[in-house]
């Protein structure tokens, strides 16, 4: 992590080209954003705060940065995944879909409504935003995203794009630039959209591990025989004892009690024929844990057991990487209200957490296994120059070492 300075200022030499507008070079500014973000940890990482770390107050500068400067996202974007395909070129890895919801006061930024905000659990206030990351369960990159208008905002009903079809068009959009992952997860949201699935693996040829929900309808034997009747999953699930079902090993020492059975599933509206599935019910050890329900397309001839739990569970890391960019890069600290600037930070906060992996990366070749956390605090402690600065740095990676292999 020596010359941190330096190995920023070298990264972001892979988008050289796409911060400049016209005969401006706004690489500085990126640059002085992503430093002051990892300076900044215990307090908001937003214009405001990075600029007063600056001797030479840049609000201005900073704030047209990032909320008026036509520089491109897409371009960025397109190298980050090129990125990602490098460090990913020998993995097997997922496509994990999520969303997430910043709650708003005001009704002036793009996308804010009256919906589901998952920050606060309730109908609220929001902006919502869709995102996928890249994860082989060990290491999580940032890929893509979408922003979610809701139907206040759109003149025309007819173009109003669900979180569903964001989601489709950011994997029609990856695919297009060469993202092709082992498999594709989400939560019951997008589990459930027959849609998606059947786009999945019907025109991408790809396979799924969805979570569903336990009123989800089932058939345990094919039901070209009209008479038979669906159940629930909630159902079916009275029918077995998970507490005696087989306990799964996966992902190291990481372990789940889990059921897994070949069903039918059918949508008439959408598919006139059924679709054979895997149903995947799974607790793990805590006292905690849910009951968690998933469907795929995988059949147990492709996949052993342990890793169909392991791509079930995979979904995690896409939580975990919203509270590692919220608490490292600001995700939910942001002051703007355009399309623009929305796009800008979510761009941003991408870059740094790119930037932040491929120093884990480097450390994991090394046989140190610490968080992206543990990384970001070490940076942050290097950057202020504080007294005792390597004694600190030595007992943030002592004590955030850990085992990737323990759960």
């Amino acid at each position: 992590m020596v010359g941190v300075k330096a190995n920023l200022s070298s990264y972001l030499k892979h988008f050289q080209h796409e911060f400049k507008v016209g005969s401006f070079d706004q690489q500085d500014n990126a640059y002085r954003y992503l430093l002051g973000s990892v300076k900044g940890q215990t307090r908001k990482r937003n214009i405001q705060r990075i600029s007063e770390q600056d001797p030479v107050d840049r609000y201005q500068s900073l704030h047209h940065f990032i909320s008026h400067s036509s520089w491109d996202t897409d371009s960025i974007k397109l190298i980050m995944q090129h990125v990602n395909k490098d460090l990913l070129s020998d993995r097997s890895y997922g496509y994990i879909i999520d969303e997430r919801s910043q709650a708003k006061k005001g009704n002036h930024s793009i996308g804010v409504g009256r919906q589901y905000c998952g920050s606060t659990g309730k109908i609220d206030n929001c902006q919502t935003g869709v995102y996928s990351v890249l994860t082989t369960g060990e290491i999580t990159l940032p890929n893509n995203f979408r922003l979610y208008l809701p139907t206040d905002w759109i003149s025309n009903k007819k173009d109003h794009k669900t979180k569903v079809d964001l989601a489709m068009d950011m994997i029609r959009e990856d695919r297009k630039n060469g993202i092709h992952p082992q498999w594709y997860g989400a939560d019951s949201l997008y589990g459930r959209a027959w849609k998606l699935t059947s786009y999945i693996e019907d025109e991408c040829r790809a396979y799924f591990v969805m979570d569903t929900t336990k009123d989800q309808l089932i058939y345990l034997s094919n039901p070209t025989d009209r008479r038979r009747k669906p159940i629930t999953i909630e159902k079916y699930l009275q029918q077995i004892r998970l507490s005696s079902a087989k306990t799964i090993c996966y992902q190291g020492n990481k372990k789940a009690k889990t059921h897994i059975a070949e069903i039918f599933t059918r949508d008439t509206k959408q598919d006139k024929h059924p679709r054979k599935r895997l149903l995947i019910i799974s607790r793990g050890q805590s006292k905690r844990d849910k009951i968690k329900f998933s469907l795929t397309n995988f059949t147990l001839n492709q996949k052993s057991p342990a890793q169909l739990v392991f791509m079930q569970r995979a979904r995690f890391t896409v939580e975990q990487y919203f509270r590692e960019a919220c608490q490292i890069a600001g995700m939910g600290d942001y002051q703007v209200r355009c399309f623009m600037g929305w796009r800008h930070v979510q761009i941003l906060t991408m870059l740094l957490m790119q930037s932040l992996n491929l120093i884990r990366i480097k450390l994991t070749k090394q046989r140190l296994f610490i968080s992206v956390i543990a990384v970001s605090r070490c940076l942050n402690l290097i950057l202020l120059n504080v007294r005792y600065q390597k004694q600190l740095v030595a007992n943030v990676i002592r004590n955030c070492t850990f085992d990737p292999n323990s759960s």
